[in-house]
């Protein structure tokens, strides 16, 4: 057994002096930015909490974002984005946000950081929810 086995499956571990939470997987430690991405990603793990030195012996990776299909926003801010393939997408207006079918309640709202985690993709369009809905449709 190697440090790289110890968890092939995943687990949370929460540093016990600074609070941050990592996901750690084969060898590997992702940061977790907000307790937003936690809940979307990994609501059904426990966090393990550990020492600072036990987190060091993992190497420190990309930190962890939203799952593909989430809607989310900035704190304050108007701006809504899905996000699709890691990319965050700006849905332009109230008409393509409902071509789609999503609602308001659905929009996770979560720090800065957190968002800009997802480098900016394509903004979604009317055009584009059409087009997406015929294809579907066929």
């Amino acid at each position: 057994i190697s440090i790289d086995s110890v968890y092939p499956q995943g687990t949370l571990l929460q540093d016990n002096v600074t609070g941050g939470v990592f996901y750690v997987e084969n060898g590997q430690r992702h940061p977790i930015m907000s307790r937003e991405i936690m809940q979307n990603r990994f609501s059904n793990l426990s966090i393990v909490q550990v020492d600072p030195s036990s987190l060091d012996a993992y190497e420190l990776s990309d930190a962890i974002g939203f799952q593909d299909g989430t809607l989310v926003a900035a704190d304050g801010s108007p701006d809504v984005f899905v996000i699709s393939e890691g990319l965050r997408r700006h849905i332009g207006d109230e008409i393509t946000f409902k071509e789609y079918g999503w609602s308001f309640d659905q929009v996770v709202w979560t720090n800065e950081r957190s968002v800009l985690l997802h480098p900016l993709g394509e903004a979604l369009t009317t055009e584009l929810a059409l087009t997406d809905l015929e294809v579907a449709s066929n």
